[in-house]
């Protein structure tokens, strides 16, 4: 029997008590696996989760804080349980009977499960990398994480070079970066037998961060081979596996970060001096 840690971010998904119902029914019930679940919505729904195998947490829904904060939190505060795989979800998916042994069964060593189908990559706008996903009925080998939906050894998941500078855009791709470097391939998931069925974030309309906070720092890593903010990286690898021409690839012209503020902060908590407690510039 394999210990699976399984932590989902949801943003105010309507389905979620109904998806995790899904999710513990179609589980083989050959493996011990524990539910985390980070819930960003403007109530709570504490009062569904009675089962002890899942750990139900809110964020409100305005919080600036990335998934990938509340995502890498859950891993390293629970490093020392025993898990053996890791599971991290970030839309809700239509998945087969027994997906745990399924995925347990298809991962290799040194590797990463990330994803659903097949990828062309390309550079799009002249600021953005573009994932065009066709279908396939094979597990692929991608060399691209897509953080919607990652399955691995719990080793090699705490392993990851967390990217909390980054909210949404250019996680992917940093991350990509990081197991192509440390020598972790990466392969989707075939999309016959597991499907997404709700909108990635940036495809949700609003949401209160800004999905291109810090995403400069990302283009200079793979533009000018430099970082402020993140831990450089060498993209070299990443570049070449995709064969990226980042000559038509640019910087933002501007940075859409968002003003960083506490809105639990006891400093006028009515006012406005909140929203200026960890201001330190503005571009």
């Amino acid at each position: 029997m394999s210990k699976i840690l399984v932590h989902l971010y949801s943003y105010k998904e309507r389905n979620l008590i109904e998806f995790l119902d899904v999710l513990k029914s179609k589980a083989s019930g050959t493996n011990e696996i524990k539910f985390y679940v980070t819930d960003q919505n403007n109530l709570t729904r504490l009062k569904y989760f009675t089962d002890k195998d899942i750990l139900y947490n809110v964020v409100w829904w305005d919080e600036l804080v990335s998934p990938v904060f509340h995502t890498g939190k859950c891993i390293v505060e629970n490093a020392d349980k025993g898990y053996d795989y890791a599971l991290l979800l970030q839309r809700e998916l239509e998945i087969p009977e027994n997906w745990d042994t399924s995925l347990v069964d298809n991962l290799s060593d040194n590797s990463i499960l990330s994803g659903i189908g097949k990828y062309d990559i390309s550079i799009k706008n002249n600021f953005y990398i573009n994932r065009n996903i066709k279908e396939t009925s094979e597990i692929t080998k991608t060399s691209y994480l897509d953080q919607s939906l990652v399955f691995g050894k719990y080793s090699d998941i705490l392993s990851l070079e967390w990217p909390l500078p980054l909210k949404y855009y250019g996680v992917d791709e940093y991350m990509s970066i990081d197991l192509i470097n440390k020598g972790i391939d990466i392969y989707s998931l075939p999309s016959d037998t597991f499907k997404y069925m709700s909108p990635s974030l940036e495809r949700r309309g609003y949401v209160p961060f800004s999905l291109n906070h810090n995403y400069n720092d990302l283009l200079d890593i793979l533009i000018h081979k430099k970082s402020s903010k993140l831990r450089y990286q060498d993209p070299s690898e990443f570049i070449q596996i995709h064969g990226l021409n980042t000559l038509k690839l640019y910087n933002l012209p501007f940075d859409f970060n968002d003003i960083e503020y506490n809105r639990s902060s006891e400093f006028d908590n009515t006012g406005g001096k909140r929203y200026i407690e960890k201001l330190t510039s503005v571009s």
